[in-house]
């Protein structure tokens, strides 16, 4: 069973490292905005725009399907809890006690 810090630090982690590449590319993007040359091909700053731009996008559905990803552990968490939580009804130890009340 893992440990509630190192879940939320392997999750700190990836937010970092999301918003480290989310805002590495925007600035590339920002400062080439106006960049044009003849032979896109060949061009190292157009072909860094591109993977920026790919970054960019990358993230954006990283960030999407983590959030997904966390929101659907929590239902499926409080659903598990829930049904433990019915099934502990009645024990013996919990009709011993209402019997003596």
């Amino acid at each position: 069973m893992t440990r509630p810090w190192k879940t939320r630090g392997a999750a700190l982690a990836l937010l970092l490292a999301l918003t480290l590449a989310y805002l590495g590319a925007s600035a590339l993007v920002e400062a080439y905005a106006d960049h044009a040359c003849d032979d896109p091909q060949h061009c190292t700053v157009c072909r860094m725009l591109h993977w920026a731009r790919q970054a960019l996008e990358g993230t954006a559905a990283v960030a999407a399907s983590a959030a997904a990803a966390v929101c659907l552990a929590r239902a499926a968490r409080e659903e598990v809890l829930s049904v433990c939580r019915r099934a502990r009804g009645s024990t013996l130890v919990t009709l011993k006690v209402k019997l003596t009340d």
